[in-house]
């Protein structure tokens, strides 16, 4: 499955001169052409797939403001990643279908950010969920894995994807996740295959769609 990426960057930029601000979005410019293609790597039953962006782009967009502190200024600078999928899933048979693994559970704990700085559509968030009932996958009630989305901060950069509905620790929420090669597991199309429990109900935020009733059992 192809998918078309673009990133957005809106910078905020902490006492920072308009000639310092240009250099910063100049420079980030400049890094968008050594990205290139950025494959995700996937493992599924029947063998491995590659996830390969179509194109990326980035574009600098800098706004500067001051922020106080006792200490020294601060400088800070967020990363907004909006993705388009080629392949769009219509509900929840389709994306069963599709999936490795389909389970109800809870976020245990959140484990962080992995990332190489600067390659920032490669920033993921990490979060501990464990499982509660398996509709779907060879694993077992108890279990726990490790549930990537895209995004993370560096310390100095956060990047942040929109499409992406992101886990928080002791959060309840029925997945449908893909399992990469690395053991890890990522939501089919980021938010689609994801539906977080809130008022009694399991919700998909990014569609604003209630989970079917074979799946809240």
């Amino acid at each position: 499955m192809k998918i078309k990426l673009l990133i957005f960057i809106a910078a905020m930029l902490v006492s920072f001169s308009s000639t310092s601000i240009t250099h910063w979005a100049e420079q980030q410019l400049e890094e968008s052409n050594n990205i290139g293609n950025v494959a995700f790597a996937q493992s599924a039953s029947e063998g491995n797939e590659m996830e390969k962006l179509k194109s990326i782009q980035l574009r600098a967009a800098t706004v500067s403001s001051l922020v106080s502190n006792e200490r020294a200024e601060v400088e800070q600078s967020i990363v907004s990643i909006i993705s388009c999928w080629e392949v769009r899933y219509q509900n929840e048979e389709e994306l069963y279908e599709f999936a490795d693994l389909v389970v109800k559970g809870f976020v245990v704990k959140e484990l962080g950010s992995t990332f190489v700085k600067g390659k920032y559509s490669e920033y993921t968030t990490e979060v501990m969920f464990q499982i509660d009932k398996v509709y779907k996958g060879d694993i077992e009630v108890g279990d726990e894995i490790i549930v990537s989305q895209m995004g993370g901060f560096d310390g100095n950069v956060q990047v942040i994807s929109e499409n992406t509905t992101y886990l928080s620790e002791y959060q309840e929420a029925v997945l449908f996740l893909r399992k990469h090669s690395d053991g890890k597991y990522r939501s089919i199309n980021e938010s689609e295959g994801i539906y977080v429990r809130e008022d009694g109900f399991y919700i998909n935020v990014g569609a604003n769609k209630v989970l079917s009733e074979e799946f809240r059992e």
